[in-house]
């Protein structure tokens, strides 16, 4: 659903652009665009390997309507890594962040994009055992209010995939 929600905007995409993005095999994006198709949240164009998202694709991936500058985006990400690094130099910090990757449009680099998706991982400083899910009080802090990050618990998927590492 994270590649569906990236193709906001974009007219059509190849099975290409699902492989490159997800770092899965040119047959597994087809598969996977088949299945997709079946559930009605993708369909094929008239050329072979052609995808649309169709609007029930874009509703059930959570996708937004692309309006954040490109520069907005990097800035909200670099601002993120500094409080990041803030909170882990911090002794008295409750909680580390252990590992946060940054996945979505914005990586297309095209003029404007939807709000980055962040998984974060933390673990507790006192007894250093990784949470299943991130304390939400301390995504929130971290988020500091900004609308162009979208803060949310790491799963190892989000590195296989397109991302940029901020940690």
């Amino acid at each position: 659903m994270s590649f569906l929600k990236q193709t906001r905007g974009l007219l059509a995409w190849t099975v290409r652009d699902m492989s490159d993005a997800l770092k899965i095999s040119q047959d597994e994006s087809r598969q996977i665009g088949a299945i997709l198709a079946l559930q009605g949240y993708v369909k094929q164009c008239a050329e072979d390997g052609v995808w649309m998202t169709t609007i029930n694709g874009e509703a059930v991936s959570g996708s937004k309507p692309p309006h954040f500058s490109l520069a907005r985006v990097h800035k909200a990400l670099a601002d993120l890594q500094n409080r990041i690094s803030s909170n882990n130099v911090d002794r008295k910090a409750e909680l580390r962040v252990v590992q946060a990757v940054a996945f979505g449009d914005f990586l297309l680099e095209r003029p404007v994009a939807q709000a980055a998706d962040v998984g974060i991982s933390v673990v507790s400083s006192r007894d250093r055992k990784t949470f299943v899910e991130a304390d939400r009080v301390f995504l929130k802090r971290l988020r500091a209010r900004n609308p162009v990050l979208h803060l949310e618990p790491y799963r190892p998927w989000m590195s296989a995939r397109w991302h940029r590492r901020l940690l």
